[in-house]
């Protein structure tokens, strides 16, 4: 239904020389599009944002949902909030045909998470960010994260898309019985299918993956520390434990 070029061709124009980290606010002050905080209503939970018509210059308005009306910085989440809603402005100001189907409309929403990662991590970080194992490639996300203010989902899926053979994954332990606990994947990107997992799957010891996870959780590493393993089918891989999940980063042999 929609043309990606046409988002592509928005983020050449709105950051020409691939600046990080981007400035959001000041992209839709200078588009004419006004940006109104609104403390989030028991009727909006299930949403971030939305976009309005108004007098601003644009004609166009984008509302930011947040628990409560204390000022602070955006968080990297709603940075990507808005670069995502800033895509379904430029493809209303465009005139471009409203979804008529459940696959037109996913179809729409995934053109602008890409628009949103893509725009708030240029070609040029993703470039000059260099990967030569899984080691790398979590040391990657992280500064990728850090420079141009995105989470490291966000990074994940910008690098793994632009890389063969290269997945990311979190995965978080839970307890099935009092001493059963599976690993489940709460997020995981690829580019190629190299990892063909869903998202939501619990893997339990029996899995080759499931049981490189688990042995993981269950060592005696300190948080933020990494564990380098290799295991058939999966090529090499670095699991690094957070404080209630653990990201891994694989590669293939």
């Amino acid at each position: 239904m929609e043309n990606p070029d046409l988002l592509t061709q928005y983020i050449t124009r709105l950051n020409p020389q691939g600046i990080a980290p981007v400035q959001v606010r000041r992209l839709l002050k200078d588009l004419g599009i006004e940006l109104e905080k609104r403390v989030i209503d028991g009727s909006r939970r299930d949403r971030n944002a939305f976009v309005q018509r108004s007098g601003s210059k644009a004609g166009y308005k984008i509302v930011l949902l947040r628990e409560d009306a204390t000022p602070s910085p955006l968080t990297s989440r709603e940075r990507f909030v808005l670069a995502h809603e800033l895509a379904h402005v430029l493809l209303e100001m465009s005139q471009r045909p409203r979804p008529t189907s459940k696959g037109d409309y996913w179809q729409i929403e995934r053109l602008c998470d890409d628009f949103a990662g893509r725009l708030l991590i240029p070609e040029s970080i993703v470039l000059e960010t260099e990967i030569k194992d899984p080691s790398s490639a979590l040391a990657g996300l992280r500064m990728i994260s850090d420079k141009c203010k995105v989470s490291i989902r966000t990074a994940a899926h910008r690098l793994a898309a632009s890389r063969p053979s290269l997945a990311f994954l979190e995965a978080r332990p839970k307890q099935k019985d009092a001493d059963d606990f599976v690993m489940r994947i709460t997020w995981i990107k690829n580019s190629d299918g190299y990892l063909d997992i869903p998202t939501g799957k619990e893997l339990n010891g029996r899995d080759v993956l499931g049981s490189l996870l688990l042995e993981t959780w269950r060592s005696d590493l300190q948080v933020g520390q990494s564990k380098q393993l290799e295991a058939s089918g999966l090529g090499k891989c670095v699991i690094r434990r957070k404080p209630i999940s653990l990201l891994a980063s694989f590669m293939e042999h």
